[in-house]
């Protein structure tokens, strides 16, 4: 496949009187991965609604292979190959059809079309294909996942001849299996010649999986460039503008032994093994790892009290019971988790109670 290069040159856009966008130029070429970040309200889901047709009032020129072309409307962005696949997957497909149908929803609804069943699946097949993907595709799209459902719009880009996909934060609603199976997704994309704008806040995903950066703050271009010149956190700061050491005051040593909050040996059927954390007064604990890997289990385990054999959670140095109410216990020693839901089924002491839910 020939790759082609896309160019938007000197984009504005204004709504009453607040500048949106302020001459940004973005350029996304075939065959590579640009990661497009910045703050909330940076501008990043604006550009893409004007390269995708949804804002047609816009001030600058948008190129294909150094040719201007005209972008009203989204029919028109989906003639040139540029097609988004947004975080809201639901939105966008119908539900009640099958994944087929889903797939070419568009050649379905052009007029005068006569519905040919088997072709209609043989190509929502080979667009799946070029995923690597293999579904039943006489499937009903109500019993497909999140991630089966976003294969299907990027099938349903591919059976249009996407020469340039969007990506508007694909991967905040899937967890760390389904984000690394849409990468290997993404790769082939790219080995196909189709340009990729993967719009993200998560840094470690953008390192990961894009070749070239651009930041927008206040709908101004901030940087752009190869992605191995910057650093996770030189790209966060050029997002916010300003370091890192200013948003947080300096830490203090903490000098105080007392421990507030012990927990050991805690463990449940489902994920956790054998954690242990120690909390000391003016101390700031943090708990960190992917989607999945236990951080809420974890507390919702230490507040909810419920212990293994050998183990015992305690507050203010005092071991608590937790034979009937460990919310009720947990709260009184000062220990809450801010809402969090109940984890279930975490053990106590061995022989005293079989493992259970609480606080159902």
């Amino acid at each position: 496949m020939v790759s082609s290069r896309l160019d938007m040159r000197g984009i504005s856009l204004a709504f009453s009187g607040f500048q949106a966008l302020s001459r940004v130029d973005f350029t996304l070429n075939g065959g590579s991965v640009h990661a497009l970040t910045g703050a909330n309200g940076a501008g990043k889901s604006t550009l893409m609604a004007v390269l995708c047709g949804t804002h047609d009032r816009y001030e600058g020129e948008i190129c294909i292979n150094n040719q201007p072309v005209t972008i009203r409307e989204p029919l028109d962005a989906k003639r040139l190959g540029i097609h988004l696949v947004q975080q809201e997957v639901d939105v966008a497909l119908v539900p009640g059809l099958s994944i087929a149908e889903n797939i070419m929803l568009d050649q379905l609804a052009q007029p005068g079309h006569r519905y040919r069943w088997r072709a209609i699946r043989q190509q929502a097949k080979q667009a799946l294909a070029q995923l690597d993907v293999t579904l039943d595709v006489r499937r009903s799209i109500d019993s497909c996942s999140l991630a089966e459902k976003q294969q299907i719009l990027l099938a349903r880009a591919l059976s249009h001849h996407c020469r340039f996909l969007i990506l508007d934060e694909p991967t905040a609603p899937l967890d760390a299996h389904d984000s690394e199976r849409l990468f290997a997704v993404v790769r082939r994309l790219k080995q196909q010649g189709i340009g990729v704008v993967f719009i993200s806040h998560r840094i470690h995903e953008l390192k990961a999986i894009c070749d070239t950066l651009t930041v927008l703050r206040d709908g101004k271009l901030i940087e752009t460039g190869p992605m191995a010149d910057l650093s996770g956190e030189a790209i966060v700061e050029k997002m916010l503008g300003h370091e890192l050491s200013d948003i947080y005051p300096p830490a203090r040593p903490v000098h105080s032994d007392e421990t507030l909050l012990r927990v050991e040996g805690l463990y449940d059927d489902a994920l956790l093994k054998d954690i242990s954390l120690h909390l000391r007064k003016g101390e700031i604990l943090g708990i960190a790892g992917l989607a999945g890997a236990g951080k809420n289990r974890t507390l919702q385990g230490a507040v909810w009290c419920q212990q293994k054999p050998g183990g015992a959670w305690r507050a203010q140095s005092s071991a608590l019971e937790t034979a009937r109410s460990g919310r009720f216990r947990a709260a009184r020693a000062g220990a809450g988790t801010g809402g969090a839901t109940q984890g279930g089924d975490f053990h106590r002491r061995a022989g005293e109670h079989e493992p259970g839910r609480y606080g159902r």
